[in-house]
């Protein structure tokens, strides 16, 4: 056995019984806490069961002192809340891990993309293991994905200080950071402000100190450290994909400036440690191309059988839930960003490069249509859609190209597109995607 997860064991509320035939006092607490979770999780898992599987590991739900020594994790979904303050982890990180934070599918109510990057982002610099995510959100390629893999790198490289420090005082700046206010979507809406750049500071238990600095934003951000901070300690700088810089003791401290989704480590020390950069220098490189490599997309698997007959002539949008199969795309089929199957039905989809998406058997009515329009996000130049006719076997011809143009990942634009000749009847439709990742939420007839 791996691992047990005791999903609301940390978050039961004591019930005291008050029976008089049981063998303890009427509304003994020792009866549901040391007589009672102690003696079936803290002896009978954490003892019997950890010593016939050394590796075992054992989590529950959210997080409380009375449960500390019956698990090894807490699984803190609420820490994604407004307004939370990381008290509990700077107490008990690293003597319990912290396992979790609400994903996308956590609740069907407003959530923002770029509220993904500072909830996970919160816990590489709080101490907290990376992850818990819905399996939905990184079977495609994504920066959401990426960006889970560049914290999980980073964390598992910082493992061993993490787990020998302690958590302190946040520094003052010499100016406040900007925010980042997004619907962060864990329970109910929970709209949550936080620091563009994201840092936390660690007390090793030898002394030494570390500084994280993390940008969860796609934008380039800078922060002035107090200029205290190296009156009498010297420093070395890791960014990424660069060499270390190393700074004497009672040096004016730099500013940090990040490159958008940056980190960078402080290692504070009466000298500076270069054999720490040395051996921290590989992931930091490591890491400065994660978020260009998007990876392999797990498919759906398509049913090819089917053929949708969808009507064009009311110039209202074909939305991905309308599409009979995809191929090397990725819809979702459960609550994700911005879907929900009952309170936002109209889907989108991933499409990587050589993906394509088969509408069906689309009526373009008897007066025929010459120009096109879709919604479209992708966050590189060179991405082009074509609308490929296969009726009856055609060749393949391309009725339109879509050009798109680099924005955000998830910023959609409408395009619009002229058809290569007029069409009218039904068609067999299909889209396919060149160039680069895309992200696809339908398209309509103009005229």
């Amino acid at each position: 056995i791996d691992g047990l997860y005791h999903d609301q064991l940390p978050c039961g509320r004591p019930r005291p019984c008050y029976a008089t035939n049981h063998g303890h006092l009427p509304g003994d607490p020792a009866a549901y806490l040391s007589q009672g979770h102690w003696h079936t999780y803290a002896e009978g898992i954490m003892g019997d069961l950890r010593r016939k599987y050394p590796d075992f590991v054992h989590t529950g739900e959210e997080a409380s002192e009375p449960y500390l020594k019956c698990l090894d994790g807490f699984m803190t979904w609420r820490f994604g809340h407004s307004q939370h303050v990381p008290l509990f982890q700077s107490i008990y990180a690293p003597r319990i891990q912290f396992v979790g934070r609400g994903c996308f599918t956590h609740a069907s109510v407003k959530q923002d993309y770029a509220g993904f990057f500072p909830k996970y982002g919160e816990q590489l610099v709080l101490g907290e293991q990376i992850g818990w995510v819905q399996y939905d959100t990184i079977r495609f390629p994504s920066p959401l994905r990426a960006w889970l893999k560049k914290l999980a790198l980073l964390r598992y490289d910082l493992a061993d200080f993490l787990n020998s420090a302690e958590m302190q005082k946040m520094l003052t700046f010499q100016k406040k950071p900007e925010t980042l206010t997004a619907a962060w979507g864990v329970q109910v809406t929970n709209v949550c402000t936080s620091d563009k750049i994201l840092h936390g500071v660690w007390r090793h238990k030898d002394g030494r100190l570390l500084v994280i600095f993390l940008n969860t934003v796609n934008e380039p951000q800078t922060v002035l450290p107090p200029d205290s901070l190296l009156a009498n300690k010297a420093a070395a700088v890791l960014a990424e994909g660069r060499e270390p810089l190393f700074f004497s003791a009672r040096s004016h401290a730099p500013a940090v400036i990040l490159k958008p989704y940056e980190a960078q480590l402080w290692l504070l020390t009466d000298r500076p440690d270069r054999a720490w950069a040395a051996r921290h220098t590989p992931v930091m490189k490591k890491i400065a191309t994660v978020m260009d490599d998007l990876g392999l997309m797990m498919n759906d698997k398509p049913n090819f059988a089917e053929r949708k007959e969808l009507d064009a002539t009311k110039h209202e949008f074909l939305r991905l839930k309308d599409a009979s199969w995809l191929l090397g795309a990725s819809r979702f089929s459960k609550t994700n960003l911005d879907y929900d199957p009952v309170k936002a039905p109209d889907n989108w989809a991933v499409c990587p490069d050589k993906s394509v998406v088969y509408f069906g058997h689309v009526d373009f009515g008897e007066d025929g249509c010459s120009r096109l329009e879709g919604e479209f996000a992708c966050d590189r130049n060179g991405v082009t859609v074509e609308m490929i006719d296969l009726t009856l076997d055609h060749p393949h011809e391309v009725l339109a190209t879509f050009d798109l143009a680099a924005g955000g990942w998830y910023d959609y634009q409408t395009v619009q597109a002229r058809l290569s000749r007029p069409v009218w009847g039904k068609r067999d439709i299909m889209f396919r995607f060149s160039g680069g990742n895309c992200n696809f939420k339908g398209w309509r007839t103009l005229d």
